[in-house]
């Protein structure tokens, strides 16, 4: 009977989080008591939002079934580069990812993995790009936003309920990629202090959030998209 009782629970647990989940993380959430698997908390955690330039243009402009064919192998290998590197799928929102590192379960280097995964997403997208297929639809660069912080994660959705994360780190992350349009940087970081980071690039006022944010960029690849967005 109990093992029939945690194989329903871990069913249940699969089909909650689809394929959202890294390699092994719904196994030690089922190791949990019950009680504590999922209720919402405050944790730590590190984000990364990504967002495709020109996608609407290329709806309006494209063949409905080449530009689905697209998107589907172009999210299918940025999942693969969150999961590799341990993150959690939070949302897909039409042609934008939202990851996160350090829940449902904790990771201590979660920083660290955010960074290395967005420099994953952005080698990835700038092949992809590249392709024949992609060219042919005006396949625009991938603008990546990158933050640390304080989250609260927990199930939310009235009747539909789904494991999601709200907070300042996510719309940070989110406010990054805006910003990165603005500079013509294609991959920001704020709140992870990492000696593979350049130095910041200022200080900026983030919609909706107060004060001022100070931005890095994400590395070499970023920094010199930067300078020449900057020379235009």
């Amino acid at each position: 009977a109990t093992a029939r009782r945690l194989a329903r629970e871990r069913a249940r647990l699969l089909a909650r989080f689809s394929h959202r989940l890294p390699t092994g993380v719904a196994d030690r959430l089922l190791a949990l008591p019950e009680a504590e698997r999922l209720r919402p908390e405050l944790c730590q955690v590190a984000v990364v939002m990504t967002d495709l330039a020109g996608f609407s243009g290329m709806v309006r402009a494209g063949d409905p079934a080449a530009v689905v064919a697209q998107l589907n192998l172009y999210l299918a290998g940025i999942e693969a580069a969150v999961l590799a590197m341990g993150g959690t799928l939070e949302r897909l929102i039409g042609d934008s990812v939202l990851a996160v590192f350090g829940a449902p379960v904790a990771q201590s280097d979660s920083p660290a993995r955010a960074l290395a995964a967005a420099r994953a997403i952005d080698r990835f997208a700038e092949a992809f790009r590249q392709r024949p297929e992609a060219v042919a639809l005006g396949w625009g660069e991938t603008r990546i936003g990158v933050s640390a912080g304080e989250v609260l994660a927990g199930e939310v959705g009235g009747s539909r309920l789904t494991w999601s994360v709200c907070g300042d780190a996510a719309n940070v992350a989110a406010r990054l990629q805006e910003l990165g349009k603005a500079l013509g940087c294609r991959a920001l970081v704020s709140g992870i202090e990492d000696p593979s980071l350049p130095p910041p690039i200022g200080r900026f006022a983030l919609r909706g959030l107060p004060g001022e944010t100070e931005v890095r960029p994400l590395g070499d690849l970023a920094a010199r998209n930067s300078d020449a967005g900057m020379a235009r």
